[in-house]
C-alpha cells in the first residue's frame, strides 16, 4: 500500500545509487501512482481508452455515466498537468514560502489534491462520492481564484494563473460540449453500484 511505497521511495531517496523511479501501472492503478508523485512521462506499454461519439450509448444509467465521468475527470487533470508547465499547481503551496497564505486562502487546492480524490473516489464502497468532471472543473477554478486571490494582479503568478485559467476553461468547455451527460449530476447520489460496476467490467473487457 501507501506506506509501504513511501518507506522504499525514502530508501531511494537516500541512496547515490539511483537517479529516478520508473514503474509499469495498470490502468485502475494510474491515480494512486500519480497520488504519490508519480508523473506519467511515457510508457513501455500503454492503455487509455477515451469515449468517442459512438461510446454515449455506454452511459444510458447513472452508475455508467458516473464511471465514465470519473476516467473523464482524470483525464482533464493530466491535460490541465501538461497546461502546467511551471508546475506552479501542482503541489500544495508551503505556507513558509508564502507568509499569510492561509488568512487569505480558506480553501487550498492543488493538483495532487484532486488526484488524490480520484484516489478516495475510485473506492467500491463510495461509487456516489466519485470524482466527477463537475467536481474537477470547480477545483480547477478553485485554484486558479486561490493563487489570483494571493498574488498581486499584475505579478508573474497572477499572469501565468489568468493564462492558465484561459486554457483550462477551453479544455472544460470542450469536455462539456462532446460529454454533455457525463457533467450532468442529477441522482448522483442514487447512483447503483451495480450500474457502476457494469460498465467498469464493460470497459475492462473492451
Amino acid at each position: 500500500g501507501a506506506a509501504l511505497l513511501d518507506v522504499a521511495l525514502r530508501d531511494l531517496r537516500a541512496s547515490p545509487d539511483y537517479d529516478y523511479v520508473v514503474l509499469q501501472a495498470t490502468d485502475l492503478a494510474v491515480d494512486f501512482y500519480e497520488s504519490m508523485g508519480f508523473a506519467r512521462v511515457g510508457a513501455v506499454a500503454s492503455f487509455e481508452r477515451v469515449l468517442d461519439d459512438d461510446d454515449q450509448v455506454r452511459c444510458a444509467t447513472r452508475g455508467a455515466r458516473l464511471y465514465w465521468g470519473r476516467r473523464l475527470a482524470r483525464s482533464l487533470v493530466r491535460s490541465v498537468a501538461l497546461a502546467d508547465e511551471e508546475h506552479v499547481f501542482a503541489t500544495p503551496v508551503d505556507p513558509a514560502l508564502a507568509p499569510g497564505y492561509r488568512d487569505v486562502v480558506q480553501t487550498p487546492m492543488d493538483l495532487s489534491t484532486m488526484r488524490r480524490k480520484l484516489v478516495e473516489g475510485a473506492d467500491r464502497a463510495r461509487h456516489a462520492a466519485a470524482y466527477s468532471p463537475v467536481d474537477c472543473e470547480r477545483d480547477f477554478h478553485l485554484m486558479i481564484d486561490n493563487c489570483l486571490a494571493y498574488n498581486h494582479a499584475t505579478s508573474r503568478l497572477a499572469a501565468y494563473a489568468r493564462k492558465l485559467r484561459k486554457l483550462g476553461t477551453a479544455l472544460f468547455a470542450a469536455a462539456r460540449a462532446k460529454h454533455p451527460a457525463l457533467f450532468d449530476e442529477a441522482d448522483r447520489d442514487a447512483v447503483d453500484d451495480d450500474e457502476f460496476e457494469a460498465a467498469a467490467d464493460a470497459d475492462a473487457r473492451a
